[in-house]
């Protein structure tokens, strides 16, 4: 929203499309460039964590203490769908005046698809399993939305067109040599002394402003397209058609939507499970990759997470994510911490009250 929304929102109408550094398309080409030069560069190039790496983890006094230095850069998996959503929205909200951000938009992605790539090998932390929620919540719900915004911001360009709020007028033009007052570079007050003179003629046609954009400070309005008298008479038909698509395009999105968020709904209601594919007959117990949720505290003064569970019953269970070669999961046991630190106040501690998740495995038949 920042990026896109609001920049749109701070530029003067008159700039939409009008040449110079601080102008909307320039401004517009700049986050793209950045996307795909800078952005990339500097991930690629990992200057913090290259420092930790190579010259504090070798300075390290212990074995934990490089360890820390050596786990990589967190990373978030919403944080990079939302990198991407934020590409792909940009492009498809400017490309009916700037058909190149369609262009830019897939040289980000596909500079970010091989650096992140490069980067979850190299020099990423391991990120935590989040599973297909977040890509279906933004296939389903986010890009059709990005539709919506599409289909009604080429509308609004293709209707503004030449952004530049004046209409003619059936007023006829006085002769004379008129000496006029120059917007400054903020576009939106008027320098002190006059430097533009202009010579009008008794046959030249007159304008005036008038205010024809869709989005304005007071909000989003409609008006008629016959009203709009800036437009030619082609622009109109073009403009009409584009309004009567815009209401169909997003009346079918919408209900897309509406059928997804009813679908979702539905399995809490009625039984929706349906089994996929055949059974292959190998036990769960036996799969060497096999791992299960399990409640974990992320801490930067430790490489490995502490564990908000009891771990006396699941020690063996062969489902943790990962091993410490140096202590035993009892070490990261926050339930042990608790109980001493009660202990140690004078207090009596009972285990039957649950201040944790509670978890069990029980070993299959065979295996006892």
């Amino acid at each position: 929203v920042n990026t896109v929304l609001v920049i749109t929102r701070i530029t003067p109408y008159t700039a939409t499309i009008t040449d110079g550094h601080d102008q909307l398309l320039n401004g517009v080409y700049k986050i793209f460039f950045a996307e795909i030069l800078t952005n990339t560069v500097l991930q690629l190039a990992d200057i913090s964590g290259n420092i930790a790496r190579h010259l504090k983890a070798p300075r390290a006094k212990t074995q934990e203490a490089m360890n820390l230095h050596m786990r990589g850069t967190k990373i978030y998996i919403a944080e990079r769908y939302s990198n991407m959503t934020k590409l792909l929205f940009m492009a498809v909200y400017y490309f009916p005046i700037y058909p190149a951000t369609l262009i830019m938009c897939g040289l980000a992605l596909f500079a970010n698809y091989f650096v992140d790539r490069f980067s979850l090998m190299r020099s990423w932390m391991p990120s935590p399993k989040t599973g297909s929620a977040i890509s279906t919540f933004t296939r389903e719900i986010v890009f059709p939305i990005t539709i919506i915004f599409m289909v009604f911001q080429g509308m609004r360009y293709w209707a503004n067109l030449p952004f530049d709020a004046v209409c003619p007028s059936n007023e006829t033009a006085v002769p004379g040599t008129y000496w006029l007052k120059e917007l400054d570079s903020t576009h939106q007050k008027l320098n002190n002394e006059p430097t533009l003179s202009v010579t009008l003629q008794e046959k030249d046609r007159f304008y005036q402003y008038c205010k024809n954009d869709l989005f304005t400070s007071e909000g989003i309005y409609f008006q008629s397209l016959s009203k709009m008298t800036f437009m030619s008479e082609v622009q109109e038909h073009l403009a009409e058609f584009y309004q009567y698509f815009m209401f169909s395009t997003d009346a079918i999105v919408m209900a897309v939507i509406l059928f997804t968020i009813a679908m979702f709904l539905r399995k809490y209601f009625t039984r929706v499970y349906r089994a996929v594919g055949d059974d292959q007959n190998i036990p769960f117990s036996i799969v060497q990759s096999r791992t299960t949720y399990i409640p974990q505290v992320e801490s930067d003064t430790s490489p490995f997470p502490f564990l908000a569970c009891p771990v006396d019953e699941i020690k063996d269970c062969g489902m943790f994510e990962w091993r410490d070669p140096r202590r035993p999961y009892e070490y990261y046991d926050l339930t042990k911490d608790v109980e001493k630190l009660v202990l140690e106040s004078g207090k009596s501690f009972s285990g039957d009250v649950a201040l944790f998740s509670k978890m069990v495995y029980d070993n299959p038949p065979w295996a006892k």
